[in-house]
């Protein structure tokens, strides 16, 4: 016998993120598992707001016309916004409610205020799953299963790999892309040549475009490109410092340089199984360095990404809400 799951996520498929690649790869290894799932995003929920021009109370409005599926459902999961819920507990104190902490509001660190509001989350759920292992450390919150994400397998590409590196992400401060545009920016100074193939939107772009121009340097732009990560694999090297992207250039058996300049940003990546495989650099000048010392990756790399699949992940979410 099936039961039912509703997931509850600021955004969904066929929108584009971590959460939402997480929830569409996820649902049909949980469909396997004997589990109907269902998603209640934050368009949802304004579209039967009534009007309401205040965003909160619209989304708790959509919340309130929800509640008799709610009620029906066996588990509610929620992906980070726990404070759709709040209003409701009174309602749904004996619901099997869980939650899964997935990301990170700034590369600083959380405030206070954030670091309240996961402790609250976590107290008044039934069990957590962690998105890595830094929730507990920054965030004072103690998780039930800890995963670093789940990937298709990305296949090498040795007859046409080139001498490039490749960004896939958000092109915004956060994830480093500036840094590793100024690194471009340097190694062409000192006399070497980092070509770089830029896959992803974001706030910077125009910026780096006319960086580029500028300086003249050997930068492709592609915009973003669905299932990118799977090119990955054409590549000698990916600068990447995000979960999903990490996981998907260990894959691929493409070195990694990761970019962290915060203490934060360190240990979303140092305390990770993958750390000792990745090169993690502070500024341009180190990842020039990377770059120019860059080795193959470990065998023990790519042996360890391919156990990361999403039926484990699904495997995972069944132990938690398995848990009497």
């Amino acid at each position: 016998m099936q039961q039912t799951v509703f997931h509850l996520a600021r955004r969904s498929a066929p929108q584009i993120g971590g959460v939402e690649s997480h929830l569409s790869q996820l649902i049909p290894e949980l469909q396997k598992l004997g589990y109907h799932s269902s998603i209640l995003n934050e368009q949802m929920l304004l579209d039967h707001s009534g009007g309401i021009r205040s965003h909160k109370l619209a989304v708790w409005a959509g919340m309130f016309r929800q509640l008799p599926a709610l009620w029906q459902a066996a588990i509610i999961h929620v992906h980070d916004v726990f404070w759709w819920l709040l209003p409701f507990l009174p309602l749904l104190w004996w619901k099997r409610i869980y939650i899964t902490f997935h990301g990170y509001e700034s590369v600083a660190g959380p405030s206070q205020t954030q670091k309240f509001w996961h402790q609250l989350a976590s107290w008044l759920t039934r069990g957590t799953i962690c998105i890595g292992g830094f929730h507990t450390k920054w965030y004072g919150v103690t998780s039930n299963q800890i995963s670093y994400g789940a990937v298709a397998r990305v296949q090498k590409q040795p007859h046409t790999t080139i001498k490039k590196a490749v960004f896939i992400g958000r092109l915004e401060s956060d994830t480093g892309f500036g840094s590793y545009m100024q690194a471009v920016a340097l190694a062409k100074k000192n006399g070497s040549k980092i070509h770089l193939d830029v896959y992803g939107e974001g706030s910077q772009r125009s910026w780096a475009e006319q960086y580029v121009r500028r300086h003249k340097l050997p930068v492709t732009f592609y915009g973003f490109v669905p299932n990118a990560g799977a090119l990955i694999g054409r590549y000698s090297c990916a600068f990447v410092s995000q979960y999903l992207a990490i996981l998907e250039s260990l894959s691929a058996g493409v070195p990694v340089i990761a970019y962290a300049k915060t203490e934060f940003k360190k240990d979303y990546l140092q305390m990770t199984p993958f750390a000792s495989w990745i090169s993690i650099a502070n500024s341009p000048t180190q990842i020039v360095a990377a770059y120019t010392d860059l080795v193959p990756l470990a065998a023990a790399a790519r042996s360890w990404s391919h156990k990361q699949t999403w039926k484990k992940l699904a495997q995972q979410y069944h132990e938690l809400w398995s848990k009497k």
